[in-house]
């Protein structure tokens, strides 16, 4: 009898395991990934939004678009995980699981920066790559300051 195979976050750990686990299992294993979001960014690809070169939307990668035989994908947000009853609660349902795989990746923390959150940029995000365009676009003159501040980051 198949298992109840549940992948939270798809990202690249997540839709690698996804793409194993449904090529090397038979049908009888239920695969289901859950993402808030209805696309995929390579994070190269917000250097394109940021300079200009691409947009947004020609940048995302739909994981409708993405459909790997025996993988459901869910677009939902993660609420609670249970390990001990082996569920998972999404703001619209609640998934049971045997196996559970968690990819959700980093959030980012702005505001944990000193000063960042009134003066400063982010291009992690797509959303903050293209605000950013258009300051770089404008920039004539100074200095500018592009930094990792630390572990985790985002990759």
């Amino acid at each position: 009898m198949g298992k109840e195979i549940l992948i939270l976050g798809a990202g690249f750990g997540g839709l690698e395991a996804a793409s194993i686990l449904s090529e090397g299992l038979d049908s009888s294993h239920r695969i289901t990934l859950i993402d808030k979001n209805d696309h995929f960014i390579i994070g190269f690809s917000k250097f394109e939004v940021m300079f200009g070169r691409r947009t947004a939307n020609q940048v995302k990668a739909y994981y409708a678009d993405l459909a790997h035989d025996g993988v459901a994908f869910i677009r939902d947000t993660i609420e609670l995980i249970d390990p001990e009853r082996q569920v998972v609660k999404t703001r619209h349902a609640t998934f049971g699981y045997d196996y559970l795989i968690v990819g959700l990746g980093a959030e980012l923390a702005l505001e944990a920066t000193p000063g960042f959150v009134e003066g400063g940029y982010e291009f992690y995000s797509l959303a903050g790559a293209e605000q950013l365009c258009p300051v770089l676009e404008g920039f004539t003159a100074g200095t500018i300051l592009l930094s990792v501040f630390g572990k985790p980051y985002k990759c």
